[in-house]
């Protein structure tokens, strides 16, 4: 007789559940039978809703076998899983043979004989040695977590601290030319024009220029002496 493969993976998942009775995740029971996660969760869902496991959702939520499904004959978990259908299939399209035919009852026969073997054979009997065994060591084990070195630890620590005062000298340096203007570049400028004499004449220009247009801005709007000064 032949099962679907989707029996197949599901008989898989009791017997590696029952190796070890401990609560397993579907993405590790995905990762050591070599299935792809969606097809796992099915599977899972299917098994769930059959009574066969338990779940639970969540941290440290995962997949264990429901009570005494270990003494649950594998002929009984295969009629659940396969349903009620035959070996061959008669009625669709109707084969013109079904009345007289001897086929359907002789594979009907050979299917019962196939699932009563089956009834011999308990879960357990499943993952008896050495087969046990052989299912803990389908994937190899977690590495352990690594610690992370003292410098790793050091500079996650001191980063913050050096970031703060980097941060906290750019504002005073912000403040400092809002309030000052041009007084925190004058040794550049000085080292400029001992460079570069013709260069004052034409910086001394552009001030004067600046200076005649704000007093001409200040002389077309006058401020109203209740006016507000804009904080800066």
């Amino acid at each position: 007789m032949h099962l679907t493969q989707s029996t197949d993976l599901a008989l898989r998942v009791l017997m590696l559940l029952g190796a070890r009775n401990e609560r397993r995740s579907a993405a590790e029971l995905a990762e050591r039978l070599k299935v792809p996660p969606q097809h796992m969760a099915k599977i899972v869902q299917r098994l769930r809703r059959d009574g066969f496991v338990s779940t639970t959702r969540g941290r440290g939520g995962g997949v264990v076998l429901a009570g005494g499904v270990t003494e649950t004959p594998v002929g009984e978990i295969v009629r659940a899983l396969e349903g009620p259908g035959e070996a061959v299939e008669c009625d669709s399209p109707p084969c013109p043979l079904r009345d007289g035919c001897h086929l359907r009852g002789a594979l009907r026969a050979a299917q019962a004989a196939f699932l009563a073997s089956l009834d011999q054979v308990r879960l357990r009997d499943l993952v008896a040695d050495p087969t046990g065994p052989v299912l803990l060591s389908l994937a190899p084990p977690r590495p352990p977590a690594r610690r992370p070195s003292r410098r790793k630890v050091s500079d996650a620590l001191v980063r913050p601290r050096r970031d703060r005062a980097g941060h906290a000298a750019r504002r005073r340096r912000q403040r400092h030319v809002a309030a000052n203007g041009t007084a925190i570049t004058g040794e550049f400028y000085a080292a400029m024009f001992a460079a570069h004499p013709e260069l004052r004449n034409l910086f001394n220009q552009g001030n004067q220029a600046n200076g005649e247009q704000r007093r001409a801005l200040a002389a077309r709007w006058p401020r109203s002496p209740s006016t507000p000064r804009s904080p800066r």
